[in-house]
């Protein structure tokens, strides 16, 4: 098997940042979870370099959940977002956080621009005036937000502990429920569950679709007939 010793670049769900932390208090550490956001703090991933690829409205929403779900207070949990802000910017390829626009996305040049799509935001999820007990990881936007980050970003990968929200129609979807790939015009992202991406990483391997196609074999990666068209092109191939 061939070792993908490039930059990894990797987008994470919240709900990752969430298990992590979960973790630690119950003391269950180290797992997958922590391991991810240890790699995305220190920007190494085994023998490989890890960027990590968000969003400001992503950070807004994890500095959001620090506080109802959590018990952060306002400035402890912008605090959090703030070393994630600083991880993605000061990583090896230092990519600052994005804001997607649709299907788009624009980085940010200034620090007024942060501020300022910050606390537009903000504004936004307090009018929506989501309820303490509200869960977390339910909304429909959510995913599509993250995963437009990991686009807008060109993750290799996008790690999620709720893979089948990602279980679109265009989505390839394998045999084993670990892992499955988006195709999109130009980028292509893999959609995997902590521990996937977690023991591949360890390793200083990347598993980007270009990996996964070339060792697809050792992998036992194959495409599951039932979740694509009867007549379709990707059935059993990798093309």
């Amino acid at each position: 098997m061939q070792v993908d010793v490039r930059v990894a670049r990797v987008g994470r769900d919240l709900n990752v940042c969430c298990a992590a932390l979960r973790g630690r208090e119950k003391r269950i550490s180290p797992s997958a979870a922590s391991d991810l956001v240890d790699m995305a703090l220190s920007g190494q991933a085994g023998t490989s370099a890890f960027q990590l690829v968000t969003s400001v409205p992503m950070l807004e929403n994890w500095a959001n959940i620090l506080q109802r779900h959590f018990g952060y207070t306002a400035g402890d949990a912008q605090e959090q977002a703030d070393i994630l802000f600083a991880a993605a910017s000061d990583g090896p390829l230092q990519i600052d956080p994005l804001v997607v626009v649709g299907s788009g996305f624009v980085p940010f040049a200034t620090d007024e621009d942060v501020i300022r799509e910050a606390q537009r935001f903000t504004a936004l999820i307090n009018a929506v005036g989501v309820g303490e007990t509200a869960s977390i990881f339910d909304e429909i936007t959510d995913d599509r937000h993250v995963f437009l980050t990991a686009l807008a970003g060109r993750a290799d990968l996008l790690v999620t502990s709720n893979i089948q929200d990602f279980r679109i129609r265009k989505a390839l979807i394998f045999t084993r429920d670990d892992v499955l790939v988006i195709p999109n015009v130009g980028h292509t992202v893999v959609v995997c569950k902590p521990g996937f991406a977690a023991y591949h990483l360890r390793r200083g391997i990347c598993p980007s679709w270009a990996y996964l196609k070339e060792n697809a074999e050792v992998m036992q990666l194959t495409i599951n007939e039932r979740n694509v068209e009867p007549n379709s092109p990707t059935v059993g191939t990798f093309t």
